[in-house]
């Protein structure tokens, strides 16, 4: 191995893996260091990649990996996820394939995954000489003073089961925490700050009169549309998946009331979030980072079904963040009230963030690790030269574009 190109895999579902990927190609970029791909996992039918293609100047490749299936437009069917998962084995293998060409073709010396199962199953399947990093908030339930919800013990279980074979064959497993915490009893397991997006640590944020919602799932829409026909006063700005609901991706307002529905907008998101006096989610990760970061009240709803929703919604509690069964925006309208203090401790914590990764990144991968190989010479490397790569290359290419429908 003597290129020195780091690969990123991220699971696609949801924003906030992807906006960790997209954070920590600018901080190696940074470092000097060379990012040859980022490999999206997910849904094929849903575009999770155009997120990444927009920002990022590298290729960006969307492949088949498991995801929740949806109950309705509210919650998720576990049952229905597992049938997905069996049902669909042979694009597993097909992902795994063209997770194996990029390897082939790019030899990266470290492959860095955001909760992509795929990673694992290839560290199974696959001989890998080089580095694999391993980085997700869902690292630090396997920390022993993670607080979950009480009862559901099977769920606890096999959360703690999956997260664990995600990180298969890791050097080094990252977890992302909102507060710090004591040394693991797992050796490999080390905490660190959010990884939040540069341009919000650079935001002034403002206090104007709007509410601001995020929901990761349609459905829940009704009950802010029915409390927007009560509350018409009150302005309201949320952001969802627009695809099924035949509204304008650029934000269409709601007669006799005070609401306003937007596409999901990365960039448009972030300047509502900067002026927004009170914020209502489901109960991500990232979302929440960002919202107490820059002082605003916040009230998350855990997704129907979705165990580790609830465990984010707990462990959220435990940095001032309000949690709700249900949709109860009378509840987050009444935190207004509330004064919020500027949270100095988690700021800190948060701005830390760059030294934890590049300590880390350092330690993987020593300066020493010799030059960097241009596209030319990577041809060149292949077993028979440029003529036998071409071929490889168009079949790679063949299969990515069979993944993608």
């Amino acid at each position: 191995m003597s290129g020195k190109t780091i690969l990123i895999a991220v699971q696609g579902e949801g924003r906030g893996h992807m906006t960790q990927a997209l954070t920590l190609y600018h901080l190696l970029k940074s470092e000097g260091r060379e990012v040859c791909c980022v490999l999206v996992g997910g849904n094929p039918l849903r575009s999770q990649a155009e997120f990444l293609r927009k920002q990022l100047p590298v290729p960006v490749v969307q492949v088949y990996s498991p995801f929740f299936v949806r109950r309705g437009d509210r919650g998720i069917s576990v049952s229905a996820t597992l049938a997905q998962v069996i049902w669909r084995i042979p694009d597993l293998f097909r992902s795994l394939r063209i997770l194996h060409k990029l390897v082939q073709f790019h030899r990266p010396v470290l492959i860095i995954q955001c909760y992509e199962p795929l990673v694992a199953l290839y560290r199974l399947t696959h001989a890998f000489p080089g580095k694999l990093l391993a980085i997700a908030h869902q690292y630090a339930f396997l920390h022993e003073s993670f607080r979950f919800p009480k009862g559901h013990i099977l769920s606890r279980w096999l959360l703690k089961k999956y997260t664990r074979f995600t990180s298969f064959g890791a050097d080094c497993m990252l977890a992302i925490s909102l507060y710090p915490m004591d040394s693991s009893r797992i050796k490999k397991l080390q905490i660190i700050p959010p990884i939040i997006r540069p341009e919000l640590l650079e935001m002034h944020p403002e206090q104007q009169s709007y509410m601001l919602v995020y929901l990761v799932n349609p459905g829940y829409l009704k009950d802010i549309i029915s409390w927007s026909v009560e509350h018409p006063e009150v302005e309201i700005h949320c952001f969802t998946d627009t695809s099924r609901l035949h509204i304008r991706s650029g934000g269409s307002g709601l007669s006799g009331t005070g609401l306003t529905v937007h596409g999901l907008d990365a960039q448009l998101f972030l300047q509502y979030l900067k002026g927004c006096r009170v914020l209502v989610s489901t109960a991500g990760f990232e979302t929440v980072c960002e919202a107490v970061y820059l002082g605003k009240c916040c009230m998350v709803v855990p997704v129907e079904g979705h165990f580790e929703q609830y465990s984010n919604a707990l462990d959220a509690s435990m940095i001032g963040v309000v949690s709700s069964q249900w949709f109860d925006l009378d509840k987050a309208w009444n935190l207004i009230i509330e004064k919020v203090e500027p949270n100095d401790q988690f700021s800190d914590w948060v701005n830390s963030c760059p030294d934890f990764i590049r300590q880390i990144i350092r330690e993987l991968l020593p300066v020493d690790i010799g030059p960097s190989i241009e596209l030319s010479q990577r041809m060149q490397i292949i077993p028979g030269g440029v003529q036998q790569a071409v071929p490889q290359i168009i079949r790679a290419t063949r299969d990515i574009r069979q993944s993608l429908g």
